[in-house]
């Protein structure tokens, strides 16, 4: 590779990279995969609806614990992450109802 000097640009054509995401269908589709019989479901469940209600990283939910999260009028999960620093976001009533109905 050659070295390029101040404002010299490289001859490589730059690669956009295309980010796949999937459909509201095909989330729903996944979450109505999880079987709710046993008590795992119900927690893959929340935890899938959390993750995608929140945009939260998948580490964050794995760091996931009981305790971080508070359930009233101004519903929050406090979330351990990236740095080891903690952030708050606001529950979506998707969450909050997901919760209320499988009774956790």
């Amino acid at each position: 590779m050659k070295n390029h000097k101040k404002g010299q640009t490289s001859s490589y054509p730059k690669l956009k990279s295309k980010i796949n995401y999937l459909t509201k269908n095909e989330i729903n589709e996944f979450l109505n995969s999880i079987p709710p019989e046993y008590n795992k479901g119900v927690r893959y469940y929340t935890l899938f609806t959390l993750l995608y209600d929140s945009g939260t990283k998948t580490q964050e939910i794995i760091n996931f614990k009981v305790g971080d999260l508070r359930l009233n009028s101004d519903s929050i999960v406090r979330l351990f992450g990236k740095d080891n620093k903690y952030r708050t976001i606001p529950i979506t009533n998707n969450t909050y109802i997901v919760k209320e109905a499988k009774n956790i």
